[in-house]
């Protein structure tokens, strides 16, 4: 790989990443203002969801964030009974994080919320956009992967 291309990547990441979050993002923030949790919290009941049950190291991992502010994070859900600690049955040195039934429910209904905002965002692209849209995060996705050694 030559120095043009790694400049245009490190060009075009600092491009396309802050429009892409703003975009998107954007829409977590005017979809929710009106809700006490925040977009780091939803973050972190999607990636629970995903999930099912995983520890504060790892869902730090998924987060990409630092293991203190996603325990400040999964302190506000507990507290709101969102999502509970599980202890290890062989290690109770080992604690799980997992959703509760309220945080099904709120997962859903913030899926539902969501679906209806993206759906209104992206009315206007034609299904060839749509699709090319769905390759290019599976792309993006398997990518970022590779590149953390999770191939």
């Amino acid at each position: 790989m030559g120095n043009d291309q790694i400049d245009e990547i490190v060009n075009d990441i600092f491009y396309v990443m802050p429009a892409f979050a703003k975009t998107m993002f954007g829409l977590l923030e005017s979809t929710f203002y009106h809700c006490e949790l925040s977009n780091s919290s939803i973050r972190v009941l999607f990636a629970l969801n995903n999930h099912k049950k995983i520890t504060i190291t790892d869902l730090g991992k998924v987060l990409c964030a630092h293991k203190p502010n996603v325990t400040s994070w999964v302190d506000c859900l507990v507290k709101n009974d969102l999502a509970c600690r599980l202890y290890d049955d062989n290690d109770r040195r080992i604690i799980y994080i997992s959703l509760t039934e309220n945080g099904k429910l709120t997962i859903d209904k913030c899926k539902e919320v969501l679906n209806k905002s993206f759906a209104e965002r992206l009315a206007h692209l034609n299904d060839e956009d749509l699709e090319l849209l769905i390759q290019t995060l599976n792309n993006m996705s398997m990518l970022l992967n590779k590149i953390n050694g999770h191939s």
